[in-house]
Formats: structure tokens, C-alpha cells, sequence
């Protein structure tokens, strides 16, 4: 039920920010904050070494799991996009990056979103809501000396729901600080009879950063 809901809302809020913004201003970003990530879940699948004979009985795969628990990793963003008062639509980068210590792995992550957002006026001179979501897909990488998950890479979709507030210190320049929960999918890598699975928690976010709109 969660998972319809957050995509209706997804939907919705795309396609309104879509079709109001035909006449509206060119719209950038740029911001800096941390994602505080839920337990994820490595598991490597190791299948041996392959025989020069057939075996004698079905070679049993070893498998190993780490549990990392409340990993953090720091954010840098840039958008780009339309923007009128109380909407926009917007390309969006984010870097993420983090070492995990339980896995000696340096994490890094990029992602590409869509978004769209209703940035209503609060009855308060020059203060905005933000209220968006967006859909995207992520690449994840892990770099590490351990060979279990050395050189692991895979790439899978990623969504978004967004809420926070804006200033306007002027017509062009504001300040936002934003509430993210991101919404992401199983990665998995395969190299030399070895399958790495990475499941991660859902993660949460938030930033501050300046808009300007010309």
C-alpha cells in the first residue's frame, strides 16, 4: 500500500510541474548535506573455482553476509531546470560518498533525477514550502583492497520524496534547506564465478543549499 501511495504522489507531482511551467524562469541549484542510511545488507555468493571434470556432486556455493548498520555518507548536488512562483521541474545530480568501515570500501554513488515540486507561498513574506518527488536512476560503486567486493559497479532506479522550506532573498537569489527519503533497489555485481549483492536501506537526507532563477 506504502509503495502505491509514494508512486501516485511520484506521478502526480511530475506531470502538474510539467504541464504549469511552460512560460516559467530558467531554474539552478547547487547544495551540500548527508544521507543517514538504514541497515544494508552485502551478501557475497563465491561459486568456486570451475572444475576441470565434472564433479561428483553439485559444488555448493559459499555465501557471506555483512550487515552495516547507520553508515553515513556526505552529499553534493546540482539542479538544473524551469521554475515559476509556486513550482518547478528540474534535472538533478547527487553525489554521494562514504567509506565503509564494516567492508574497508569506499562507497560512492551517482545519481540522476527528474523531479518536480510545489514551492506554494506560506502567508509569510518571501517563505516558501517545498513539497516534490522525483525518479531517476543511481550508479553504485564500491572500490576496496578486500577482493570479495573489489571493483563491484551496477546501476538500478531510484526514487525520491521531498519536503522543506525556501527563502527568497530577492527576485533571483533564495535559500532552501530540504528533507529527502530515498527509495532504491537491489544492486548486484557478477565477475569470476562470484556474485556481490547489495541491498541497501532505505535512506534519508537533508541539505541546505542556494537556488537562482533568471
Amino acid at each position: 500500500m506504502k509503495q502505491k501511495i509514494r508512486i501516485g504522489v511520484l506521478g502526480a507531482l511530475l506531470t502538474c510541474s510539467a504541464s504549469a511551467l511552460a512560460d516559467g524562469q530558467v531554474f539552478l541549484s547547487a547544495s551540500s548535506g548527508k544521507f543517514d542510511h538504514d541497515q544494508t545488507l552485502v551478501t557475497i555468493t563465491d561459486f568456486g573455482e570451475k572444475p576441470e571434470t565434472p564433479p561428483a556432486e553439485p559444488i555448493k556455493p559459499v555465501v557471506t553476509s555483512f550487515t552495516l548498520d547507520n553508515e553515513e555518507s556526505d552529499l553534493i548536488s546540482v539542479s538544473w531546470g524551469v521554475a515559476d512562483d509556486n513550482a518547478r521541474f528540474v534535472f538533478e545530480y547527487y553525489y554521494q560518498n562514504t567509506d565503509l568501515v564494516g567492508l574497508s570500501a569506499e562507497y560512492t554513488k551517482h545519481a540522476i533525477f527528474y523531479s518536480g515540486y510545489w514551492t506554494p507561498n506560506l502567508y509569510l513574506p518571501r517563505l516558501h514550502g517545498i513539497l516534490g518527488a522525483g525518479i531517476g536512476g543511481a550508479e553504485l560503486t564500491l572500490d576496496s583492497e578486500e577482493s570479495l567486493v573489489d571493483d563491484f559497479k551496477d546501476r538500478e532506479i531510484q526514487y525520491k520524496l521531498t519536503a522543506g522550506l525556501e527563502y527568497r532573498l530577492n527576485n533571483t537569489i533564495a535559500i532552501f534547506g530540504t528533507y529527502e527519503q530515498h527509495y532504491t533497489r537491489k544492486y548486484s555485481h557478477w565477475a569470476e564465478r562470484r556474485q556481490v549483492d547489495v541491498k541497501e536501506g532505505d535512506q534519508t537526507l537533508v541539505q541546505i543549499g542556494l537556488t537562482a532563477r533568471f
